[in-house]
C-alpha cells in the first residue's frame, strides 16, 4: 500500500489521509513538496493564533446563517465584521502575536509584516509581499502614501469597501457549498493550505496560509474534518533552527510563545 501511496507522479503531492494522516510523515516523503490529511476542524488555527470557532469569519458567516433557515443575512454578516475589524487592531507586531516584548522591531512595524519565526522570508519582504496581496485584493495596484493596513482583511481598522468585500466572499462560498458540497481537487488552489504545527510530544495543528475564507465558512456549515494541504511542518524542539531566530528577529521566548499560543488556540475573548 505504502508503495502506491508514495508513487511517482506530477503533481508532487502524496495522499497521507489513508496512511497514517501525520505531517511528519511528509519530511520523509522525498519527492513530494505537499500531503493531504484529514484534519479536525478543531484542530484548526486561523493567524495570529485563533481558533476557527473563534475567529471573526466563522463567527460572522454564523451570525448571517441564525437569521433565516435557507439564506444568508449579509447584513448580520457585515455587522459582524464591523464589530471584529473596530475590535481589533493592533498597531504593531507585538500586538498582534500579544508577545508583550522588549524588542524595538516588534514594536515598531505593522502587524502585516509579522513573519512567522520559522519562515525564512526577511521581515521587509514578507511585510511588501502581504501589504501587495491585500491591496490587489481590493483592485488597489499604485497605493504609495496609503497605509496597506486599511485592506488587509485579517485585522482592524479598515476601509469599508473591505467589509463588503469579504461579506460577499463568504456569501458567495456559503451558497456554494451548500448547493454543491465542498469540491477540493489537486490542482493550485484548490485546497486549503496549511501548515502543520507539531508539539513535543507529536500531537499537531494546522493553521491555515491559504483558504481561509473556506475554512470558517465549512466549520459554520458544521463540517467537523476537512482535508488539508500541508506544504510545511514545524516541529517545536527544532525551534533553535528557524530563520527568523537565527537572523536574530525574535529571541527563543518570543518565537516559542507564537508557537504555543498557536497551539493552545489563544483566541478573543
Amino acid at each position: 500500500m505504502l508503495a502506491n501511496q508514495y508513487a511517482d507522479h506530477h503533481e508532487q503531492l502524496v495522499d497521507l489521509r489513508a496512511t497514517c494522516n501525520h505531517p511528519i510523515s511528509l519530511l520523509y516523503s522525498e519527492i513530494f513538496s505537499a500531503s493531504l490529511h484529514t484534519a479536525s476542524i478543531n484542530d484548526g488555527r486561523i493567524q495570529p493564533h485563533f481558533p476557527i470557532s473563534r475567529s471573526p469569519f466563522y463567527q460572522a458567516v454564523q451570525a448571517g446563517l441564525a437569521a433565516a433557515e435557507n439564506r444568508v443575512d449579509t447584513a448580520r454578516i457585515s455587522e459582524c465584521l464591523r464589530q471584529f475589524y473596530d475590535a481589533f487592531q493592533p498597531a504593531t507586531i507585538d500586538a498582534w502575536f500579544g508577545l508583550n516584548s522588549q524588542n524595538p522591531v516588534l514594536l515598531t512595524q505593522p502587524p502585516w509584516s509579522a513573519i512567522f519565526p520559522w519562515r525564512a522570508r526577511s521581515l521587509d519582504a514578507y511585510g511588501t509581499l502581504v501589504a501587495d496581496a491585500a491591496c490587489r485584493e481590493m483592485g488597489v495596484y499604485n497605493n504609495a502614501g496609503v497605509d496597506p493596513g486599511v485592506f488587509w482583511g485579517k485585522c482592524g481598522p479598515v476601509l469599508p469597501a473591505v467589509i463588503d468585500n469579504e461579506t460577499h466572499r463568504l456569501t458567495l462560498l456559503v451558497d456554494s457549498i451548500r448547493s454543491h458540497g465542498y469540491q477540493r481537487s489537486n490542482e493550485e488552489d484548490s485546497d486549503i493550505v496549511a501548515t502543520a504545527l507539531v508539539n513535543d510530544d507529536h500531537a499537531w495543528v494546522w493553521i491555515v496560509t491559504s483558504g481561509y475564507h473556506r475554512a470558517c465558512v465549512l466549520a459554520a456549515l458544521g463540517y467537523t474534518e476537512v482535508t488539508v494541504r500541508i506544504n510545511k511542518v514545524v516541529i517545536r524542539n527544532q525551534w533553535k533552527f528557524w530563520p527568523q531566530l537565527l537572523d536574530g528577529l525574535y529571541t527563543e521566548t518570543e518565537a516559542l510563545t507564537i508557537f504555543d499560543n498557536i497551539f493552545a488556540g489563544i483566541g478573543r475573548k
